[in-house]
């Protein structure tokens, strides 16, 4: 199936070309073959292209092993498309995401999980934690044979946040925001960063109708505050491809 994304146009203000853009079920290519240019025109290199939304430990697991080329020290604006963004939370905070596109979206629900990893982060599972005054104390995992708990050290824990939100005035248009972040010093040592943002913008919905009426209030909005007329993405084709560690089992909170 292909996924890549539909071809919009925005006159004058905006332009987009898709050349074999990879899908996250299938491939994500080594060196950046698609970027998006929001406001500001500052190119954000696209992780992957997908219809189908990621479930919570996928969204971790890509956010954990995403190749540094990937990752964003700007925020994602003006997409329009089934993107997935990596974005460095050292950097940017989710309060810099959401604030500016508050115009836009709405928020419908939010979850906090925590993962822990026992093979240097490549596959995880999900755990419980016991807190005390806000902080974690301890955590623990439960197992499947003969039940019991058994002790998870807090080095190797990580919380995963996530928040849900559609367009305002399309509720086809979802996003879904994934905060990751190691739970002590030692974890953000070992991982290398200290938070990082994976977001997936998601289109529920084929018509295009739908799509060209975000893009128009996108551009509508933008060129009214600051008259930005920038172009929505553009990409080149990389011969590099590698295959993408995603399970994709959509388990994730139903859409409102």
């Amino acid at each position: 199936m292909d996924f890549r994304p539909v071809h919009l146009c925005f006159s004058h203000l905006a332009k987009e070309c898709f050349l074999d853009v990879p899908t996250c079920t299938t491939e994500v290519i080594e060196t950046p073959s698609l970027y998006h240019f929001g406001a500001g025109a500052v190119p954000i290199p696209v992780y992957c292209a997908d219809s189908k939304p990621f479930d919570l430990r996928s969204a971790l697991e890509n956010t954990v092993q995403c190749p540094v080329r990937y990752i964003s020290k700007v925020p994602p604006t003006m997409v329009t498309d089934n993107y997935c963004f990596v974005v460095d939370g050292d950097i940017v905070s989710l309060e810099d995401i959401t604030h500016e596109s508050a115009t836009w979206w709405k928020d419908t629900s939010n979850a906090t999980k925590y993962y822990s990893s026992e093979d240097l982060m490549r596959t995880f599972n999900q755990i419980s934690v016991l807190t005390s005054r806000g902080e974690i104390r301890s955590a623990y995992k439960t197992l499947k044979k003969g039940g019991g708990m058994k002790n998870v050290d807090l080095d190797k824990v990580f919380k995963v946040q996530r928040y849900f939100s559609y367009w305002k005035t399309c509720k086809s248009f979802h996003r879904i925001i994934s905060v990751v972040s190691p739970v002590t010093k030692e974890g953000e040592a070992a991982s290398g960063f200290q938070k990082r943002i994976f977001i997936q913008y998601l289109w529920r919905t084929d018509r295009a109708v739908d799509r060209q009426r975000v893009a128009n209030e996108y551009i509508l909005r933008s060129t009214s505050k600051s008259h930005v007329g920038a172009s929505l993405s553009t990409a080149s084709v990389s011969p590099q491809h590698r295959k993408s560690r995603a399970s994709l089992a959509s388990v994730c909170p139903p859409f409102e």
